[in-house]
């Protein structure tokens, strides 16, 4: 029984072997690990780890390439991807243990952003992931601004409200934005066309509300509810501070209007009364909602001030790294089906005809065996015994 429930289709290897390697594609970068990035500089998004063996305090992070080369063995914590960050493997914060793909670094990397990730923990609730126990607080989404990744049931939503998602259960809306940041981010209701509202919960597969979530009341501005947490944030943070903190809510919005160098796509307007009971969940922004920003001069500004200018930049996005990434996969895949041909036409005649008749030969017999054995039409399973069954026919036949 046991080995019966390790067996699969032929189909769904090559699926699953193709979606991971997919997979993990788009979460590096396409990045194969071989070198430090350090000498990049602060990159528009990397993949990130955070090593608890050598920084337990989780004000470190390193790249895809020394995770491998220099933290093999050890308590690595998988971040995905954070903006502007350079990799810290062999500073200061390592206790002298120097890096061993790029030994040359400077002591601290200021610019880097932390938070409570690179100790292991995540959303308000300040819980590991994944936690089995967990799981009836819905899917982790993160919010793009400060990276963290919140619980469904922890976004400050109503029991009468939902993240939007489509009859397959795909998300309607392209980013978030958590209870945490909507305050920074108060400008974005005055772009009600981005702004997706939540949906209504199915009975029938209802998300439920944990007792840690803090739902803030309607229209109390977000530094009111997170008190402790903002100063366990501070304390987890080191390097770059955020910047642009607001403290009164949206009243500085209004005043962006006509600049000495270009119009202000937003015209005045009581916020406020917009803005409704927003304050203290989530928003959800529509696909592509950032290339609909005002770039005015006093809109500039303020993304500015309030450390938001990421918004602009089309590498931040998730999409803009994942289109690399498979950029890259595909030069990743041409090179190597060039070095094959490379290989092949630096062979001899004889060889060359040797190796294509055997080539030939095996590609034959093994599709005369998926054939004979049904096992692409039937979706049969292939055990150990039939692979030794190929090979067996596949020895017979070369000595015909």
């Amino acid at each position: 029984m046991e080995e019966e429930s390790e067996v699969m289709t032929i189909e769904e290897f090559l699926e699953n072997q193709e979606a991971e390697e997919e997979s993990a594609d788009l979460v590096f970068g396409g990045d194969e690990g071989k070198e430090c990035t350090y000498n990049e500089g602060y990159m528009p998004r990397q993949a990130v780890f955070s090593c608890l063996s050598c920084a337990p305090q989780g004000n470190a992070g390193i790249c895809t390439a020394c995770s491998l080369a220099c933290h093999d063995g050890h308590e690595i914590v998988e971040l995905w991807t954070k903006r502007n960050f350079r990799c810290d493997c062999g500073n200061s914060k390592f206790g002298g243990k120097d890096c061993k793909l790029w030994k040359e670094k400077d002591a601290e990397n200021k610019e880097n952003a932390y938070n409570q990730n690179f100790v292991g923990l995540y959303c308000i609730c300040h819980r590991q992931h994944p936690n089995p126990e967990d799981e009836h607080l819905g899917e982790m989404l993160q919010c793009c601004i400060c990276e963290d990744w919140f619980h469904e049931a922890h976004l400050g939503l109503l029991s009468s409200e939902k993240v939007p998602r489509d009859e397959d259960n795909e998300p309607l809306f392209d980013e978030l934005i958590c209870q945490n940041c909507v305050g920074r981010c108060s400008f974005l209701f005055r772009y009600q066309e981005l702004l997706i509202p939540p949906g209504i919960p199915d009975e029938t597969h209802p998300v439920e509300q944990s007792e840690t979530s803090t739902e803030a009341p309607a229209n109390v501005a977000v530094e009111q509810t997170m008190g402790s947490k903002a100063e366990k944030s501070d304390a987890l943070t080191s390097g770059k501070k955020e910047e642009g903190s607001v403290s009164n809510g949206v009243s500085d919005v209004a005043g962006c209007s006509q600049s000495s160098n270009s119009i202000c796509k937003l015209k005045p307007a009581n916020v406020n009364a917009e803005t409704g009971n927003c304050f203290g969940k989530a928003l959800f922004l529509e696909r592509s909602w950032r290339t609909s920003l005002c770039q005015c001069d006093s809109c500039v500004e303020l993304y500015k001030t309030r450390g938001l200018s990421f918004l602009l930049d089309k590498l931040d996005t998730l999409q803009s790294y994942e289109a690399l990434a498979k950029e890259r996969r595909k030069t990743r895949m041409e090179q190597a089906e060039g070095a094959s041909m490379k290989l092949l036409n630096n062979l001899d005649h004889v060889a060359k005809v040797e190796f294509l008749h055997g080539l030939n030969d095996m590609t034959s017999e093994l599709s005369s065996f998926l054939v004979s054995g049904d096992f692409r039409d039937t979706g049969k399973t292939v055990t150990s015994a039939d692979v030794y069954e190929f090979f067996d026919r596949l020895k017979k036949r070369r000595k015909l």
